[in-house]
C-alpha cells in the first residue's frame, strides 16, 4: 500500500497510522490503483486519503488527464452514459467521487449517479466495479470530457 514506504510496512505503527489516517474507500482505491497512470498515482491516493487534504485532490480531478490509456476510452458527448456502464457490466449502484461536496464519498444508484454527474458542473468519477469499470466526467467546458475507464478482462 502507498504508506509502507514512509512506515516499516507491517509493524504496529504501521497499523496504527493506517487506521488513523486512511479514510479511503475501498472503491476509490481500487479506481485510482488501476486506471491512474503510475506516476501520479501515489500522491494521488495521498491525497485522497488525507481527510485534511482531500478537498485537494477533488480539486484536481477537474480537467484530469493522467488516465493510463490502456484503460481509457473517450466518450463523445452524445452518448447515453447509463446505457453503456450498464453494457458493460456496471452494477445497480456506484461509489461517487466529485469535486462537488454533495456528490462526494456517496453511494448513489447508478442511474441518480450518473443523472447528477451530467448536471454539475464539477468533475466527478463514478466507480461501478472496483478495479474494473469506471466512468470519468470533466469539469464541466464545451465539450466536456467523458471517459470509460475500463481494465480488459475486466466486467461485461
Amino acid at each position: 500500500m502507498w504508506f509502507e514506504s514512509r512506515r516499516g510496512a507491517g509493524s504496529a505503527t504501521d497499523r496504527h497510522y493506517v487506521i488513523q489516517h486512511m479514510a479511503l474507500h475501498p472503491h476509490e482505491e481500487a479506481t485510482l490503483r488501476t486506471f491512474v497512470v503510475a506516476a501520479k498515482r501515489d500522491r494521488l491516493l495521498a491525497l485522497f486519503g488525507s481527510p485534511k487534504r482531500r478537498k485537494q485532490a477533488r480539486d484536481s480531478l477537474n480537467h484530469f488527464a493522467e488516465w493510463d490509456a490502456r484503460f481509457a476510452q473517450p466518450v463523445d458527448s452524445s452518448a447515453d452514459v447509463l446505457a453503456l456502464l450498464r453494457k458493460v457490466g456496471a452494477p445497480s449502484e456506484c461509489h461517487v467521487m466529485s469535486d462537488s461536496a454533495e456528490l462526494d464519498g456517496r453511494d448513489l444508484p447508478l442511474d441518480e449517479a450518473v443523472s447528477a454527474c451530467e448536471g454539475y458542473s464539477f468533475a466527478s468519477v463514478l466507480c461501478c466495479v472496483p478495479g474494473k469499470v469506471a466512468f470519468f466526467f470533466d469539469e464541466l467546458q464545451a465539450p466536456r470530457n467523458r471517459v470509460l475507464l475500463r481494465r480488459p478482462g475486466g466486467a461485461g
